[in-house]
Formats: structure tokens, C-alpha cells, sequence
């Protein structure tokens, strides 16, 4: 070891740690073992790596954390354990929240649960954060436990700063964010939550489409609405649902070309409508169909037989696969000979089922006969 290498305090411990391993009895120098092997892990391993990530369930998405975690000056250090959660919350446009939060205190030891040795961390055991009741992220430090007794240390973890979490929302309207922190406390592990409300307004919107059905099946009709925002510099196109109950739930739709509201269809028999949607640009079209549930709008999967993803799409060329959106159900479709011209004209058509979120296309082609204007009344069924 060279001069700059050199650690005498750390020498010193090592030392002394040598001391107290051959003095087992009439130990003269209390609990040094205990703090050698904390200083011994400091000096090997340093700071125990960032809190693992769990998996996201429903709405969401999980993310690392803490993003960073600094020690706040502390001149009087204190004699009891505490904690203080200060959350940033903010509103994303009309349909989502931004998220931050620091969590600064002073909690004393943790210890590996299979090993039961000091584990070298100071914070809450871990973090959970809600949004109006629904877990969207968090953090767990893995098997550790409250050790109790030891000194108290200070820290300030900052959650999602440099990256803020951003959730998506049902609806405008006061959202409530919930920060758990649990933190150790002379062995207990203490409940440590901060709470605030965000409210996100609805943007300036025109309605484009609009049409009444009743989609919950409950006897009252509800109203769908096509919205394209009046702000130029605004992309985004909103799909919303006034329930009869004057509730509302909204969803962005992917694409901002120019679109219509087909008629809801109960597409898989469950007494519930599903909303579908189609928008063109230029020689493409795209269809998209939503399940309306009571909090939300979920636009559902599309795949083929083979699982692959597969969008509703429409091409301009005679040769290419159309699609068939109608109180008959979804269908794709092709001319059988591109160069017709009487119509009702037959055509190869795969129809689309629905089983929970995901609409499938039949790897089976049925023939069927196609008409459209200027030939005629819009239709698709039997030839």
C-alpha cells in the first residue's frame, strides 16, 4: 500500500477489531465487532446498490428507484427517528400527472434477515406511490429488517427528478397521489405517507362526431364523442364517454388524422357495446376499437392467428386488404379480382373475433360480396 492508499482510521478499526476477536471473554470493548464489520463493508463494498424494481400491473408502469440519494447537512444530529415525504405533483396535460418526491430523515440500522449483519443503508424500507387508489410504481430494499438501537443517520433520497413519473389519468378533474415510505425506527418499522391532490383540466375541444347508445347495457343512453382540440399546436384527439350517471371517461386516440364514430358493436356477446373509431390520411385508413369500462377506455389489441400484432388498416390500391367495420363485426377483406367493375363484387374476408382485450383475425378466408359507393349502398355479406 502506498502513502496515498493508506487509511488510518480504518487501520485503527482493523486493529482493534484483531483485539477484540481474541478477547471472547471479559470482552473490554463493547459491540466493536459490530461496528468493525459496518466499517469493514463500507470500506469493501460502499453504498448498497439502487432499490430494485418491481413489475407494473394494470395502468402502468414501474420504474427504478430512487434516481439519487445525497446526505442533507446535519449539525444537531438528533436523538429520534423521523421522516418527512415532500411530493411534487403536477398536471400533464388534460389525461396525466407528473411525479416527484423526496423522502429526508433519520432512521437507525437495518440488518440482512439471513445473515442478520448490519446492512450499510440508511432510508425507508420501501416505496409504494398511488394514484387515485391504483399502485403505478415502486421500490422494496429486498431481506433486510429493523435492527434495533444504533446511531441515527441522515439521508434525502430524491425519487424521479432528473425523469418525473408521469401516469395517465381517467378524465380531468382532482386526482389523488399517495407517496407510502415505511422507515426503521429502533427496531419498528414505522408507516410514513404524504398524500396530494392534483387536478388536470380539460383542454379546448370541438366536437367532431358524436352519437347516443347505451354502452353499460343499463337502460339509459350514453353519449360518445369524437374531440379534436381547437389549440393548433395540440396533436392529441380524445375519445370520451358521458355515462348516463354524468360521469365522464376519455382516451387519446393514436393517430389526429380525420375520423368518425361507427356504431357501437357488442363485438364478444357480454351485453356491453364496444366502441369503434376510424380515421383517415391520404390513402390510408386505420380502425380502432375501445372497451368502455366504467374508469376507463381501453383500446383493444390487435393480432392476427398467429399472435403478431396487425392494425385495422385500409389501402387505397384495388389489390390491398380493406377493412369492414359494421354491426356485422370487423372483417378484413380483398377483391378477388382487383379489375372489377360489378358490383356486388365477391371478395376473400377473415373475420375478427374478441376474447377479453384482444381482437384476433381468422386465419380462415371466407368468400363474401362487397359493395360502396358510387356502385351502390355501403354493404359486406353474403354474395
Amino acid at each position: 500500500m502506498n502513502t496515498q492508499q493508506r487509511d488510518p482510521l480504518f487501520e485503527s478499526l482493523d486493529r482493534l477489531a484483531g483485539m477484540a476477536d481474541t478477547h471472547l471473554v471479559g470482552d473490554r470493548m463493547p459491540d466493536i465487532q459490530r461496528r468493525v464489520r459496518v466499517a469493514r463493508q463500507r470500506k469493501g463494498a460502499g453504498l448498497v446498490a439502487a432499490a430494485a424494481v418491481l413489475a407494473v400491473g394494470g395502468a402502468g408502469v414501474w420504474q427504478t428507484l430512487p434516481s439519487e440519494r445525497t446526505a442533507p447537512p446535519v449539525t444537531n444530529p438528533g436523538t429520534t427517528p423521523w421522516q418527512q415525504i415532500t411530493v411534487n405533483a403536477e398536471p400533464e396535460g388534460s389525461d396525466h400527472v407528473r411525479i416527484s418526491f423526496t423522502v429526508t430523515g433519520e432512521s437507525t440500522a437495518y440488518a440482512d434477515m439471513g445473515t442478520g449483519d448490519p446492512v450499510d443503508y440508511a432510508g425507508p424500507r420501501s416505496t409504494d406511490v398511488l394514484v387515485d387508489g391504483k399502485v403505478v410504481a415502486g421500490s422494496d430494499r429486498g431481506a433486510i429488517s429493523c435492527e434495533p438501537g444504533g446511531e441515527l443517520t441522515p439521508y434525502t433520497m430524491k425519487f424521479y427528478v432528473n425523469e418525473p413519473l408521469v401516469v395517465p389519468v381517467s378524465s380531468p378533474g382532482e386526482h389523488t397521489i399517495v407517496v407510502n415510505a415505511p422507515y426503521c425506527a429502533d427496531g419498528d418499522l414505522v408507516e410514513s405517507t404524504q398524500t396530494v391532490i392534483v387536478t388536470t383540466e380539460a383542454a379546448g375541444f370541438t366536437t367532431a362526431d358524436q352519437l347516443k347508445a347505451d354502452i353499460d347495457g343499463d337502460g339509459t343512453d350514453d353519449v360518445v364523442e369524437l374531440l379534436y382540440p381547437k389549440d393548433v399546436n395540440v396533436k392529441d384527439q380524445l375519445l370520451r364517454v358521458i355515462w348516463s350517471r354524468d360521469e365522464t371517461t376519455t382516451a387519446t386516440l393514436p393517430q389526429n388524422w380525420e375520423g368518425y364514430l361507427h356504431d357501437p358493436v357488442d363485438l364478444d356477446s357480454d351485453g356491453d357495446l364496444e366502441l369503434i373509431v376510424s380515421a383517415g390520411g391520404g390513402d390510408m385508413a386505420e380502425g380502432w376499437v375501445f372497451l368502455a369500462h366504467p374508469d376507463s377506455l381501453e383500446r383493444v389489441k390487435t393480432v392476427d392467428a398467429a399472435g403478431n400484432e396487425l392494425p385495422l388498416l385500409s389501402y387505397g390500391e384495388p389489390t390491398a386488404w380493406q377493412t369492414w367495420l359494421g354491426a356485422e363485426g370487423v372483417y378484413s377483406y380483398r377483391l378477388i379480382d382487383p379489375t372489377a367493375t360489378q358490383f356486388p363484387a365477391p371478395v376473400e374476408a377473415r373475420k375478427w373475433s374478441l376474447a377479453g382485450n384482444t381482437l384476433t383475425q381468422s386465419e380462415k378466408s371466407v368468400t363474401m360480396c362487397v359493395s360502396f359507393p358510387p356502385h351502390g349502398p355501403r354493404m359486406l355479406g353474403p354474395c
